[in-house]
């Protein structure tokens, strides 16, 4: 082990060691004799450690420990603390030979820690070999308890009776708990009294000495006697300087006067000794050079990193400094070496891409080192810091700054956790001295100003109203700023309109031009004002034309208080409840300007309502009645509200009513409405179309060219669809989730597992006695035989399924006790209150139940029948199998059958047994596996957990997917048969709130957006994801297979984008299938309900059925690039037939205009259909292209489809 790099050194000494016992040297001279019952008569002691490490001892330990331990201590200030680690040792080394007889007795206290029962053992050396070792076992170490050892080195046999190191080492495989020593002491006998012993000789320590100017330091003498003893003199010894301008010195006290070096002496009798000193000037503090950095040592070790060095070092040694007071000295002799670890996560050279420190070495120089740079353990890279330094050597006793550029290295992941500093020879080196340790941040170049967005295209005011724009900065590194006080704005008639940072206020009538300018960027547009006048909705009744849709509780015919008249409308805002307002008409922009109304807060007050246009049924339109009314609706008064539809942010909008809403679950109280108007403008609105920023879209066929798969526009099964749902029709369906993993295919029953009380609950079933005929899966299978839609259909491998249709459950409070809930949670009145929740009060899981409670044990011919049965039934309509769902969640969501954590083996095995059993029913099937649930599944087993562990270890440390396929390839080269067809996978994107969420705030939106990337790019990280890496998720799947099982098909049968019912997640919707199709997945089903009437149908819709008529995109995709992709995206498939499919999606909260190139023809009159906020899918006109390209208008996010035939 490590010792070794002692043993030189060690071996001559002990040799001149041996020689003077033996021969008994007698030089010296007549002065100097001391009487020896001054040195003897009685016990010698020896100190190795007592608050310090005695001062003839050497620490040259590489076990992780500590000689300033200050909380586990025996007596005094300080212990040692040792972490033992496999064979890593302390190791303490006296720079002399210890005689047995001398010192015969070695005693030492010792501490197990709080975990106690280590072993180590004790081993002495001589000349860095082993001569004799004595276990130390575990009952010397008592938990948090102190035991003093006692040791007779005379039963030890060591030869020669003499050693001079100390080791203490651990003797199991891998890591201890930390033990701590203290008050370790050699004891001798007592000697026999002598006349005489004669001096021999004197010494000076330190031999060397480093100090600053200004400061002040000591040496001491001791004298040597013939009888082997020594003493210190504290007198008599006379003191000079080579160089008193550089130091003086007096009684061994050292004074630094100038950088420089001298020569300090020491005369006592006939006997000298001489001790160096050198001198260096103050170092300046660090500098702050506004470098973005990460400190690794300045002034002490970053918190951040720990030092795990064996080499003989200090990082607070304050002799040699660059900057500041202090910096680190290691001795690389034999290897030595420093190593800074940093604990808390590994460096990425995508962040960081440089390391820069300073090194000097010291008075010696020319130290043979090397850098390594680990991860986990193991050397990514390694590089020889000689030649990084002109000259090829590290100079002597002077300062050279290294900065090495990490990309060059090609570290191994390009990521590191260790630094390691080490000595590249085996033998002696001097000290080498290492300051101002960082890595610095890759630079990135200031992202260029793109363009510049308002936040309208196109106005309408009234004279005396005002109106906000603000004005946008976009850069090329995907930010964005505000920057409306900054630009300079201009209008082309301030007797129109006055424009301040972006505040318009209108003067008089008219159309004005406003420009926005910063930078190089700008950006206009028009704002007409125009008189308005009130066109009556409600005074003392609804006008002509109006009727209620409103819901909840209201009275239309209310007589008190009113604000004009006699009556006025009533509401009680409570969850949700609205009154609505609809017309018979439809209203537009170019025709209606506002709306006016008072209201009234009652006696109570502050209620908050929110305003909203509609169009049959549909929300096209919030106004923001909080900035007029932030304290909510004021109390026993009627106030006059006045909002514009300019504040909608839009252009274009036709409406047909208006509703106002509670919001809110709770009672807000009674709040009356009164003298209610539309604001009609007196004449037709007519804007200029606005100069919208515009992008590029460049279509090239020939790359890229893929196959479109109509598998990717799937969803999941609902087996209990919401109201609303949507009824179109799609390629394929999946059976499958939580619930089927425990279905019975013949009694048409499930249990829900953790999901709902770990219940048995049979489907509806008008004729259960003709079960399994007609169950809900037949049923299901039935239906897409009617649609001709593809089936995927999940078949259980658990190996439990219900035992009966009766509602049972798993969890009864009556038999294994109280639990953390049960069904009455809820408060239903219908729940059963035995039924628990399977977890404990504190919330563990309950265990030791009896899973043949509601279930039973099945096995590979439960599925065989029913993949017979299905034949029976349909004939040869199923073919898509899937080996049940997320299976390293079982132990979470079915822990009342499976409380053991899912393995490699045991998904491997099962797979086996059910694919052959399908495979031999259906010899047609095309079976998908193993359907993990996201990441942490992608690499790693349930025993595993989500970090490299046993299970992986135990299967050559492939993580799961990959070992997966290659089993499943290995079965295919030994049988010929490929027992799973399909590598089927779930992806929720990991992004904080995409999936599922309806929020459509403008920050959700662009990390929705953003969120897409993770799909396809290789250099995307999800910024507040817990997976802090490229997911790169597509391409990362395609090359699984190409590497470990060629020809498979790929399926994401589980993904959700956002719930569908905003703009924000529609689109996002809609581009996921472009991508799926883009990147060439085989398969994708969606996760969620599919509700009718929303931008998530109308995002299947563009592709199945854009025209109402059911006209689907077919054919190839080809290349399409977006100039500015996170603001279009862009794609293209062409048909057999040559029609072109160009679909592009404006992700921005400003119109754009499209600009196509293409090698491909674009003469043509193009149809465009279209979906946004306001719009469900609709034709949109044509576009006329040209032999040069084809512009389009996209309204703000907006799904447009362009075909062109």
């Amino acid at each position: 082990m490590k010792q070794g790099r002692f043993k030189k050194a060690a071996a001559v000494r002990l040799a001149l060691a041996i020689a003077l016992v033996w021969t008994g040297s007698s030089s010296g001279a007549d002065i100097g004799r001391l009487s020896t019952a001054n040195a003897a008569g009685t016990p010698a002691t020896l100190t190795v450690y007592d608050d310090k490490l005695g001062s003839s001892f050497a620490d040259y330990s590489w076990a992780g420990h500590s000689l300033k331990e200050k909380k586990t201590v025996h007596t005094g200030s300080q212990a040692i603390r040792m972490k033992p680690n496999h064979d890593d040792g302390l190791y303490l080394y006296n720079d002399r030979i210890i005689q047995v007889s001398d010192f015969p007795v070695l005693e030492l206290w010792l501490n197990g820690g709080s975990a106690g029962g280590q072993k180590l053992e004790l081993v002495f050396n001589a000349g860095g070999e082993q001569v004799a070792s004595i276990p130390l076992n575990e009952t010397l170490f008592g938990a948090g308890t102190w035991q003093k050892a006692t040791l007779d080195l005379g039963k030890l046999n060591i030869p020669n009776g003499i050693w001079d190191g100390l080791l203490i080492r651990g003797t199991t495989e891998g890591q201890q708990p930390e033990v701590y020593i203290d008050d370790i002491a050699l004891t001798g006998r007592v000697s026999e009294p002598e006349d005489t012993a004669v001096l021999t000789g004197i010494s000076v320590t330190p031999s060397r000495l480093n100090l600053l100017t200004g400061q002040t330091g000591n040496l001491a003498v001791n004298a040597a006697y013939s009888n082997g003893t020594s003493a210190p003199l504290t007198q008599g010894a006379v003191w000079s300087s080579s160089d008193p301008t550089v130091a003086s010195v007096a009684n061994g006290t050292v004074s630094a006067l100038k950088a420089g070096s001298a020569v300090l002496s020491a005369v006592y009798g006939t006997a000298r000794a001489e001790a160096t000193v050198r001198i260096s000037e103050i170092a300046p503090p660090p500098v702050q050079d506004g470098q973005a950095a990460m400190t690794i040592y300045e002034e002490g070790l970053n918190d951040m990193f720990q030092d795990y060095s064996w080499a003989p070092h200090s990082l607070n040694d304050a002799s040699v400094v660059h900057t500041g007071t202090q910096a680190i000295s290691f001795n690389p002799s034999g290897q030595g070496g420093l190593y800074l670890y940093k604990g808390d996560g590994a460096v990425q050279v995508k962040d960081y891409d440089r390391l820069e420190f300073w090194i000097n070495g010291g008075d010696s120089g020319a130290q043979q080192l090397e850098l390594v740079f680990n991860a986990g353990g193991q050397a990514g890279a390694r590089v020889n810091i000689g030649s990084l330094i002109e000259g090829g050597k590290i100079p002597a006793s002077g300062w050279t700054k290294v900065q090495i550029q990490l990309p060059e290295l090609q570290i191994k992941d390009q990521l590191f956790d260790g630094l390691l500093f080490s000595g590249l020879s085996e033998g002696e080196q001097g000290t080498v001295y290492l300051d101002d340790i960082r890595l610095l941040e890759k630079y990135v170049a200031p992202p260029a100003l793109v363009e510049g967005v308002l936040s309208q295209y196109g106005m309408v005011l009234a004279p005396g109203d005002s109106a906000k724009l603000t004005y946008e900065a976009r850069y090329s590194n995907d930010t964005s700023a505000v920057v409306s006080d900054q630009a300079t704005w201009t209008t082309s008639d301030p007797g129109v309109i006055t424009v301040d940072k972006g505040v318009l206020k209108a003067a008089g009538s008219g159309l004005a031009k406003i420009t926005a300018v910063y930078g190089t960027a700008s950006a206009s547009m028009y704002v007409q004002v125009v008189p308005v006048t009130p066109e009556a909705i409600y005074q003392d009744g609804l006008a002509e034309g109006y009727n209620t849709w409103s819901w909840g509780t209201n009275n239309f015919d209310n007589v008190q208080p009113t604000a004009s008249g006699t009556k006025s409308i009533s509401f009680l805002a409570q969850g949700y409840d609205g009154i609505w307002l609809h017309r018979n008409m439809k209203m537009d922009l170019d025709h209606y300007y506002g709306l006016t109304l008072k209201v009234h807060g009652g006696s109570v007050g502050g209620q908050k309502l929110h305003v909203n246009l509609m169009d049959n049924r549909n929300f096209v339109g919030e106004l923001d009645l909080d900035s007029v009314l932030p304290e909510g609706v004021p109390a026993n008064q009627w106030t006059e509200v006045k909002l514009k539809f300019a504040d909608l942010g839009i252009r274009e909008l036709t409406f047909d009513g208006v509703v106002v809403s509670a919001w809110g679950e709770h009672d807000q109280g009674m709040v009356y409405f009164d003298d209610i108007s539309m604001l009609k403008t007196t004449s037709i609105v007519s804007l200029p179309d606005p100069e919208l920023p515009s992008v590029g879209v460049t279509i090239d066929s020939t790359k890229g060219r893929r196959a479109l798969n109509p598998g990717i526009f799937g969803v999941n099964f609902e087996d209990a669809p919401w109201e609303g749902h949507s009824t179109m029709n799609v390629p394929v369906k999946r059976w499958g989730g939580n619930a089927m993993t425990r279905y019975n295919w013949e009694i048409d029953t499930t249990n829900r597992g953790g999901d709902w009380y770990f219940l048995n609950i049979a489907n509806d079933n008008a004729e259960p006695s003709k079960l399994p005929n007609g169950s809900l899966s037949d049923r299901f299978i039935q239906d897409s035989i009617n649609t001709g839609t593809e089936v995927l259909l999940q078949v259980p491998t658990i190996g439990w399924t219900p035992k009966s249709r009766d509602t049972s459950w798993s969890f009864s409070i009556n038999k294994y006790g109280q639990q953390q809930g049960n069904e009455c949670d809820w408060h239903e009145a219908w729940c059963r209150k035995d039924a628990g929740n399977g977890r404990n009060k504190d919330g563990s899981y309950l265990t030791g139940n009896d899973p043949r409670d509601a279930s039973k044990q099945v096995s590979y011919d439960f599925v065989k029948r029913w993949v017979q049965h299905l034949q029976q039934r349909f004939g040869t309509y199923v073919h898509n199998y899937a080996l049940d769902n997320e299976p390293m969640l079982w132990p979470h969501s079915h822990w009342d059958v499976h409380p053991q954590m899912t393995t490699y083996d045991e998904v491997w095995n099962y797979t086996q047994g059910y694919a052959q059993a399908i495979k031999q029913a259906d010899p047609e099937a095309n079976i998908f596996g193993p359907v993990p649930w996201g990441w942490c599944e992608y690499f790693y087993s349930a025993k595993d957990g989500c970090s490299p562990g046993k299970d992986m270890e135990d299967h050559n440390n492939k993580p799961y997917l990959e070992w997966f396929l290659g089993k499943v390839e290995d079965y295919r080269l030994q049988t010929g048969q490929r027992l799973v067809d399909t590598l089927d996978i779930h992806y929720y994107p990991a992004e904080n709130n995409v999936a599922f969420s309806s929020d459509e705030s403008k920050l959700m939106r662009k990390r929705r957006f953003d969120s897409l990337k993770s799909l396809y790019d290789p250099n995307f990280t999800d910024p507040s994801s817990w997976i802090q890496e490229p997911v790169n998720l597509i391409p990362r799947m395609h090359e699984l297979i190409a590497n470990n099982s060629p020809g498979m098909k790929l399926s994401i049968s589980e993904y959700n984008f956002g719930d569908g019912t905003g703009i924000g997640s529609g689109l996002a919707q809609a581009e996921v299938l472009a991508l799926f199709a883009r990147e060439g997945v085989d398969y994708a089903m969606r996760w969620g309900a599919l509700l009718g009437n929303t931008p998530l149908e109308d995002a299947f819709k563009l592709y199945l059925d854009y025209d109402g008529q059911g006209s689907r995109i077919e054919g190839e995709v080809v290349s399409a690039v977006s100039s500015n992709l996170n603001t279009i995206g862009a794609y293209t498939i062409v048909s057999p037939q040559g029609k072109q499919y160009v679909l592009l999606f404006n992700k921005d909260t400003a119109p754009r205009e499209a600009k196509l190139q293409s090698d491909l023809s674009l003469n043509a009159a193009a149809s465009v259909y279209r979906f946004d906020a306001q719009k469900r899918l609709a034709p949109a006109g044509t576009v006329q292209g040209t032999e040069q390209g084809l512009s389009v208008k996209l309204p703000a996010m907006s799904a447009t489809l362009i075909v062109i035939p």
